[in-house]
């Protein structure tokens, strides 16, 4: 049996996907989660998911595919913070470099690095400027 992420299958099926058009171009980037990159070695499918979707503008951040930056969340960091949640935090960090590429949203594919990377948006204080939504939620949600 051949097992396949989400994002995978989505990517398969991406010229099927529609959603209503967004009233204005929004800006997303996309955070690779370390099991999906790294481990899995897929990169690409999340994106090709992202780029079908009208009226999204996709921009990578500095640290991306093979050389992203993790959330923090992986090793049982989740559970644990042992890495703690200070300022310079890999989360924290992560959606400063994030909020630096004037994108809206994060997209994610991963339940740990969404709430790993929720919690770092509110503790920067950056809910105003960028939301934390995983790829399933903007393709349920009909909209960007």
């Amino acid at each position: 049996m051949e097992v396949f992420h989400y994002t995978q299958i989505l990517a398969m099926q991406a010229k099927k996907i529609s959603l209503r058009q967004a009233q204005a171009p929004r800006r997303v980037t996309f955070h690779d989660p370390c099991y999906l990159g790294r481990h899995n070695k897929e990169y690409q499918s999340p994106r090709r998911v992202l780029k079908a979707l009208p009226g999204l503008e996709l921009v990578e951040m500095n640290r991306s595919k093979e050389n992203a930056f993790c959330c923090g969340g992986g090793g049982g960091n989740f559970f644990t913070d042992l890495l703690g949640s200070g300022p310079e935090s890999p989360a924290r960090s992560r959606v400063r470099e994030a909020a630096e590429t004037g994108a809206a949203i994060l997209a994610v594919a991963c339940p740990n690095c969404a709430k790993m990377l929720e919690d770092a948006v509110k503790a920067e204080n950056l809910e105003e400027k960028i939301a934390v939504k995983d790829i399933a939620e903007i393709i349920q949600g009909g909209q960007i």
